[in-house]
């Protein structure tokens, strides 16, 4: 066995060198270190990879299987999982998931994604269900699909990976695309490309945020309800949700949607979800300051975040936009400034969100750094004005990654 790292053997922890070493593993790092691939009887890739990178391309014409963590859990165990992905709230939906579910008194275990390895959360155990959050980067080499499916919703993103908006929604498909007729499929109802996409799979299609005839979750009045089998079920009232914003109550009616296919009990979704917090930094309530709220929204890596997040608002806002370019359009955040009063704009893509939020008429000031937007922010920023941070764009042009940033941001607002 070899292990293959962009990085040289003198940038790496010693520790795991050391464990390499002792379970004989040889290990080649630093550049051109994807040369040494050879034809190894199974190439596992780590989600960030390169799937397309040319000596891998290599080694499939060459009959090596290739293939990732993701795919190898999907493939190997043997229980019930629930499979969540999308551009935006995989995070909060599959962390919902796992909460109705405990509040039902299901063993389950959640992972992948949201920060604990797939792999480590089974550790020799076989919950009832595994809840796991995967990514378009696990899911580009998977060949099985989770028992309950869900694509909570679809957005470019990640174009500065994936070769192409097709590409990555075909990764996306993947966690559908070998689903059995006892399967469930669970999609949004308003979003045409991926209902029409799911009727080419087998598993059993249901939907969140459609009509209340349907079988399915939705909203009627103030109430949040799932009907299953014919039976309807209030799940939350959505003026008391403690996540604001309607896309958060998608993520409710989807999470709760899955937690009831998978035998959760109805009678205590209510209170899970009402008391819910959220996670952190998405649309987190930092500190309120002189009247001024401040909000952590650092999750918001991609355009359609941040329209969400000011879709959320209800106070005059002062946005802080900006960071490393993945290669999306700026241009959908000029349907969603009604009510932002100022954008502060900042890092490698804050020209371009400039450009845009000048287009729509709005105030906009320029900064090097967060540290300098968020103080053009304070001063500018009167009682009952939010303080925003939904940058739109990765971290990785001065951080790395989105939560360093929302905790920078956080360090910043209790240092005012």
């Amino acid at each position: 066995m070899r292990v293959l790292d962009r990085k040289g053997r003198e940038e790496l922890d010693p520790e795991a060198l050391t464990a390499l070493e002792g379970a004989d593993v040889s290990f080649v790092g630093g550049p051109g270190y994807l040369k040494h691939i050879g034809r190894p009887d199974l190439l596992f890739l780590t989600p960030g990879m390169p799937k397309h990178a040319p000596e891998i391309e290599a080694a499939r014409r060459d009959g090596v299987r290739v293939t990732g963590e993701a795919s190898w859990v999907l493939e190997h165990y043997d229980g019930a999982v629930i499979g969540i992905t999308g551009s935006s709230g995989k995070t909060t939906t599959t962390t919902l998931v796992g909460a109705l579910l405990e509040a039902s008194g299901t063993d389950v275990v959640v992972a992948g994604n949201i920060g604990r390895p797939l792999v480590e959360a089974l550790d020799g155990r076989h919950p009832a269900w595994l809840v796991a959050e995967l990514s378009s980067f696990q899911l580009e080499t998977a060949t099985v699909s989770p028992t309950v499916a869900a694509i909570v919703n679809f957005a470019p993103n990640h174009l500065d990976v994936h070769p192409s908006i097709e590409d990555y929604f075909q990764a996306k498909l993947n966690i559908l695309r070998f689903q059995g007729p006892g399967d469930s499929a669970v999609l949004p109802f308003d979003d045409a490309a991926l209902r029409h996409a799911q009727s080419a799979f087998k598993g059993r299609p249901m939907t969140f945020g459609g009509p209340a005839r349907e079988e399915g979750a939705f909203e009627e009045g103030d109430d949040l309800a799932v009907r299953l089998h014919g039976e309807r079920y209030t799940i939350a009232r959505a003026s008391r949700l403690r996540m604001p914003g309607r896309h958060n109550r998608k993520n409710v009616l989807a999470a709760s949607l899955m937690a009831l296919i998978a035998g959760g009990r109805p009678e205590v979704f209510q209170a899970v979800n009402e008391g819910f917090p959220g996670v952190p930094h998405r649309l987190e309530q930092v500190a309120e300051k002189g009247g001024v709220l401040f909000i952590n929204d650092s999750i918001a890596t991609a355009p359609d975040r941040t329209v969400a997040a000011l879709d959320a608002m209800e106070r005059p806002v002062i946005l802080l936009a900006g960071g490393y370019d993945k290669g999306l359009d700026y241009a959908p955040l000029a349907t969603a400034f009604d009510g932002t009063k100022l954008v502060v704009a900042y890092g490698k893509t804050g020209p371009r969100v400039a450009e845009v939020a000048r287009t729509a008429g709005l105030h906009v000031e320029e900064a090097d750094g967060l540290e300098e937007a968020l103080a053009i922010a304070v001063a500018a920023a009167r009682s009952g004005d939010v303080v925003l941070l939904s940058p739109a764009s990765a971290s990785y042009d001065q951080f790395r990654n989105f939560e360093e940033r929302g905790e920078a941001f956080r360090r910043l607002v209790a240092s005012l």
